[in-house]
């Protein structure tokens, strides 16, 4: 497998940590919750070996170099830092990956600026366009989502994270990935973040922002997630995710709104991690997707 390699990318006036492999096509592929970049190190790999400079960054505030001070986690700032990092990164095209929160924020950067993205890989979380009026008609995600509306509670929510480092996020997992939970190295990776009670507030910042869509950023980045892709998509859902339930996934996924066309994958096998749960199924779905593209 090809070598993987820190380095640091500069956009929006902040820094981010990133591993890197292979030369090639431009691939970014971006984490979700509760998670950091090392998610990736397999595919990374696989998409080195295969061709492709691919690129994994720690999202906006999962670490203090990128730490915007401001609260700012609104989908138009995290979609403006995609694009500066394809500028920092010296590429004029990425296909874009994203998983979990990494998903809206790459339909994001795609509606954002269009022609820097050849792609976009979308996996266990579906398009929002259709999200909110749709999930009413499926209550039972209600109970699979009631972790939104906990993060809510500002201070609440941080104690009940730290107080037990990463045993509340191991709980979490337990329902998301019921046949086949994180590895135990994940749950180090991801204690760096969790442990630390600012980047814990950031990484709950982001569904803080998500709920305020009234005006200014939040309304700007609602319009960004309705907006109707005009490059190709590939998503991806795990069989036995528990977190976002696949017949919802597919049920608000219109595939008329795709413009350049939808490609949709269940994996089987695999809860929320996807990735992690089956990498041999998810990397061969995304390099038969992006190829000739």
């Amino acid at each position: 497998m090809a070598s993987i390699r820190e380095r640091t990318l500069r956009a929006s006036r902040l820094d981010f940590t990133a591993l890197e492999a292979g030369t090639g096509p431009l691939v970014l592929c971006l984490h979700g919750f509760p998670d950091t970049r090392h998610t990736y190190r397999g595919l990374i790999g696989d998409l080195a070996d295969a061709g492709y400079r691919a690129v994994a960054p720690q999202l906006r505030g999962y670490e203090h170099a990128s730490n915007p001070r401001t609260g700012d986690f609104y989908l138009e700032s995290l979609a403006v830092d995609v694009a500066g990092w394809i500028e920092d990164l010296g590429e004029e095209k990425a296909h874009l990956v994203g998983h979990d929160w990494g998903a809206p924020i790459v339909y994001a950067a795609a509606a954002l600026v269009p022609e820097s993205v050849a792609s976009v890989t979308a996996m266990s979380v579906p398009h929002l366009r259709h999200f909110r009026e749709r999930v009413w008609r499926t209550p039972s995600q209600f109970k699979r989502s009631w972790y939104m509306a906990f993060f809510q509670l500002r201070g609440i929510a941080e104690r009940a994270i730290l107080s037990d480092r990463v045993g509340f996020i191991r709980r979490l997992m337990e329902s998301w990935s019921p046949n086949q939970p994180p590895p135990e190295s994940w749950f180090e990776e991801i204690s760096e973040v969790f442990s630390d009670p600012v980047l814990t507030k950031n990484a709950l910042g982001y569904y803080r922002c998500a709920f305020d869509w009234r005006q200014g950023p939040g309304r700007r980045s609602l319009e960004l997630a309705r907006r109707r892709p005009s490059v190709p998509v590939l998503s991806l859902v795990g069989a036995h995710d528990g977190c976002m339930a696949p017949d919802v996934f597919e049920n608000v996924m219109e595939p008329s709104d795709f413009q350049q066309g939808l490609t949709h994958r269940r994996i089987p096998g695999a809860g929320h991690f996807l990735h992690l749960d089956q990498p041999e199924l998810v990397a061969s779905a995304i390099l038969d997707f992006i190829k000739d593209r």
